[in-house]
């Protein structure tokens, strides 16, 4: 998985709203960035050719300042397990360039919290955090980058079984269960 960072994820007023919001609830906020962070499935090594025809692509939106801001990350992707659609329209696009060893890139975006000062942060703080900055119905929250490695794991289904209940009854129901 190749992870590419990009540029800013939310406008200058869209931060201001945000930073609004997170102080109502939790003190001691001092700032919020965010960055579009891609990832980049692929078959084989992509080489330095591909990265950059990928940089040139992955590349948009106003330049981000959260590359070396310290502070507590959260990750915000798509839903485990779901292919959203800006990943479908973005993977057809790399394939369009050339770029046809690419299984799939998808994008979340990495919110970056500095405190006035860590040690009042809770893990309830935390947890509440990420509630707000993702809709857990479409998106999921990490609290590091490397968890991201999730994304393309590929999980299949379970054989059909099928269950006597005509013959065997509850029985055989609490049995499969």
């Amino acid at each position: 998985m190749l992870i590419l960072r990009g540029k800013s994820a939310l406008s200058p007023f869209r931060i201001t709203k945000l930073l609004h919001k997170l102080r109502a609830d939790v003190p001691g906020i001092h700032s919020v960035t965010s960055q579009f962070i891609h990832f980049v499935d692929s078959d084989k090594e992509i080489s330095p050719e591909q990265q950059i025809i990928l940089e040139r692509i992955l590349m948009y939106g106003a330049e981000s300042n959260a590359i070396d801001i310290p502070g507590l990350e959260f990750l915000v992707l798509p839903r485990i397990g779901t292919i959203s659609p800006w990943a479908s329209k973005a993977t057809d696009i790399a394939h369009n360039c050339g770029l046809h060893n690419i299984n799939r890139i998808e994008r979340g975006i990495l919110y970056i919290i500095d405190f006035t000062d860590n040690s009042l942060l809770s893990d309830r703080h935390r947890e509440y955090l990420a509630q707000i900055l993702h809709d857990r119905m479409i998106e999921t929250c990490f609290f590091e980058i490397e968890q991201a490695a999730v994304l393309f794991e590929q999980h299949h289904p379970s054989p059909l079984s099928t269950i006597a209940i005509l013959e065997q009854g509850r029985n055989a129901l609490v049995e499969a269960n």
